[in-house]
């Protein structure tokens, strides 16, 4: 395979190379000659993506090559990347070290001038006078497919400079085939096009995936392959992806997104997620399908620089971000081939400011997902078709006649030729019909009691916080936070945030005396506390009760440190796996995992993530992330496809913190454990347009200073928990009529 691949380039067909490297780069993943030739190939073709996970994966390969170093820079930058281009300059030293060593630094002091000063430029931007009426927004036309007009404010960025080339090595040449007397390797030759033709026939009709060979950490299961492939061949790009929660969604849209930017029929992808999905959108695009995207974690950075930002060729986003009038312009006035919108029924009334926004942004393709794509009214997923293709359904009123029950708007009738329309534009799998079940979970609670010394710093740390939260700004709040999460989580991990906390208080205009002496005092009282605290005494007991392989994750640097210290005095072998780990470090930790040569693997939040976890079936969460679905993901690190046993997971919680209250609703209210993963995240939803479920429990535990009122705060907010949950319920009920077992076509 790499010889014909070799072949196709020397005589100037670079897709046909790419398609023979790949196939050679499945069974031979590092063979540097064969992802030389994919750089090759992909750069002649122009497909950037291409190119650049090649260039990544050589620089894997060889992470001081100033060569591979010097391509990716440059692949960024010619990708308008600007931000990436620093980043890569700032973070790589060793590579930066090897460029000035071996005379690439040029190039690179090149591409880093020409980057920053195109960043520059944006920023300096000016901006249109507020008094003159003109808000600096694009006008919009009057007919929404038509480009903008030419009074539209444009930003050309500078051109790349001519002698900045990307460099790919040499490949010796095939031998020929076609030179033997008696024309037999001829005929191979010839059988071989034959084959070729056949083979790219296939990839134009979408038969098969050119995205499946790219995937990193990725299954490749059946029924999300023939839903990417009918998504592009059935749906042609419009369709709405409704699996029942727990069968990947978001893989089976981050694989459309691929399959369509390698085949060049999509070159600028806005996806819009809600806020606390933006980040393992940015993961999973980056980490499993190389695709790297701008995304809207720093409000400063896009605050200073929306234009360079709505501008980039991958874009990720809260849809409650992108509809405000600050960045609404900047997203309409541009032209996308593909929007994805993760949670959809968000979308569900056609008269509200989000649907209306979402259907005159200009885009040729749009992948909508959601589980529950019905929850009050059938008119919910008129509204939603009607995003992907007008028409499918007749007028609203004639639809409402037609197939909704006049005394139930959630009851269909005629739900068969409903159920014909519907499968225009939508695909849903279940785990039944995939053959999927997952298996039970059992989750127990349990409760540490604090030494008397522990209570009191605790109580004291929550009253302090208490008293400056009223006049604390952002950046204080948030370090507020942090301490009073830590502590609950194992009060010696408060000690460095409290620092910061000091720190933040002292640099404020004339500090009450008081309370630096308050925090000065907290540092001194947490300093003197032993780094075995009780409920690292009562995690001991917990792996000490069993030989059973066990999972024990916990957030912080120093608890870690604290926790490994205990356990080695306990004599109680185990692995550390944490971010700060080389590669192979972090294999040799989970091998040692694996084959039983260790019973408890100590992790941090990054432990094990792309790995087959499933040979465990216990999790022991020392602390508890004020986020559920940091609390699911850890769960889902063995808890998912593949899990023959039932699942374990011990949560130790201290009594009289915050994090017992947040245990309380997750446990009783929402009855989180008994759920199937993915299905929290649809429940706390509902929480979206008031801010994160972290930031609402820390703003009712500093809100309310005595007890009585904190409990009553927060038997309400799991009151409304449990109404989301029971909705959710209903709605899953509604659609199982609704849809049946199967909505593929």
């Amino acid at each position: 395979m790499l010889h014909e691949a070799i072949y196709h380039s020397q005589n100037g067909n670079p897709q046909a190379c790419i398609t023979s490297v790949r196939k050679y780069l499945r069974f031979y993943p590092q063979n540097a000659e064969a992802l030389e030739l994919y750089g090759s190939a992909s750069m002649k073709i122009k497909d950037v993506a291409g190119e650049r996970d090649a260039c990544l994966k050589l620089l894997e390969l060889k992470p001081e090559s100033p060569r591979y170093f010097c391509n990716l820079l440059t692949i960024e930058f010619r990708s308008r990347n600007y931000l990436a281009v620093l980043d890569l300059i700032d973070t790589n030293t060793r590579a930066i070290a090897a460029c000035r060593k071996d005379g690439y630094w040029p190039t690179v002091n090149r591409l880093q001038n020409a980057a920053q000063s195109a960043i520059d430029r944006v920023v300096r931007t000016p901006r249109k006078d507020p008094t003159s009426g003109d808000t600096g927004r694009p006008a919009q036309p009057a007919d929404a497919t038509a480009p903008p007009t030419r009074e539209t404010p444009r930003y050309e960025f500078p051109r790349l400079e001519p002698d900045l080339r990307i460099q790919y090595g040499t490949v010796s040449s095939p031998p020929d085939i076609t030179s033997t007397n008696d024309g037999r390797d001829n005929d191979v030759f010839w059988l071989r096009q034959r084959l070729r033709w056949e083979h790219i026939r296939m990839q134009q009709e979408f038969e098969e995936l050119l995205c499946l060979s790219t995937l990193t950490g990725v299954d490749h299961l059946g029924y999300q392959i023939e839903t990417v492939r009918k998504a592009l061949r059935i749906f042609h790009g419009r369709v709405l992806l409704a699996d029942e929660v727990g069968l990947g969604k978001t893989i089976e849209a981050c694989m459309i997104v691929k399959e369509y930017l390698l085949r060049g029929m999509a070159r600028r992808v806005l996806i819009l997620s809600p806020p606390s999905l933006v980040g393992q959108w940015a993961r999973e695009m980056s980490g499993k399908f190389g695709i790297h995207a701008v995304h809207m974690t720093d409000a400063a950075l896009l605050r200073r620089r929306k234009d360079w930002f709505w501008s980039q060729p991958v874009v990720i986003a809260s849809l409650q971000t992108a509809k405000r009038e600050a960045h609404a312009g900047e997203v309409l006035a541009r032209e996308w081939d593909m929007v994805v919108v993760d949670e959809a029924h968000h979308l569900k009334n056609r008269r509200t400011m989000t649907w209306k926004f979402v259907n005159e942004i200009r885009k040729k393709f749009i992948v909508l997902l959601s589980a529950t794509p019905v929850q009050n009214d059938l008119s919910e997923l008129y509204n939603m078709i009607t995003l992907l293709k007008p028409g499918v359904f007749p007028p609203e009123k004639e639809f409402k006649k037609q197939y909704v029950d006049r005394t139930d708007p959630r009851k269909p009738v005629n739900v068969d030729a409903l159920r014909m329309l519907i499968r225009d534009v939508m695909i849903r799998n279940t785990r039944a019909a995939c053959g999927i079940a997952f298996s039970k979970r059992h989750a127990s609670t349990v409760m540490v009691d604090f030494t008397e010394a522990e209570s009191l710093i605790y109580e004291s740390i929550s009253r302090f916080c208490r008293e400056i939260y009223g006049t604390a700004d952002a950046r204080t709040r948030n370090i507020m936070r942090i301490v009073q999460e830590r502590a609950g989580a194992h009060l010696p991990a408060a000690l460095q945030s409290l620092r910061a906390l000091q720190s933040a208080l002292s640099r404020r205009d004339e500090p009450p005396v008081k309370h630096i002496d308050e925090i000065a005092s907290l540092i001194d009282r947490t300093s003197h506390l032993p780094d075995r605290t009780a409920k690292i005494g009562k995690l001991i007991e917990l792996l000490s009760a069993t030989a059973e392989p066990k999972i024990v994750f916990c957030r912080h640097a120093a608890t870690l440190t604290n926790i490994s210290a205990a356990l080695l005095t306990a004599s109680i072998h185990h692995e550390l796996f944490h971010g700060g780990l080389t590669a192979e470090k972090k294999t040799g930790a989970l091998e040692k995992f694996k084959t039983g040569r260790c019973n408890t693997l100590l992790s941090s939040e990054s432990g094990g993530e792309g790995h087959n976890l499933q040979f465990c079936n216990t999790v022991i969460n020392f602390d508890l992330p004020w986020n559920p679905m940091q609390i699911e993901q850890r769960i889902g690190r063995i808890h998912r496809i593949g899990q023959k046993s039932d699942v374990f997971i011990f949560n130790l919680c201290s009594r009289g913190t915050l994090e017992q209250n947040i245990l309380t609703i997750l446990e009783q209210k929402v009855r989180m454990f008994e759920l199937v993963i993915g299905e929290v995240d649809t429940i706390l939803g509902r929480l979206d347009d008031r801010g994160g479920f972290g930031d609402i429990v820390f703003d009712l535990w500093m809100k309310n200073a005595d007890s009585t009122s904190r409990e009553r705060s927060f038997e309400e907010l799991g009151n409304e928990l449990a109404e989301g949950r029971n909705e959710y319920l209903e709605a899953a009920k509604l659609e199982q009529a609704l849809f049946g077992e199967d909505m593929q076509t």
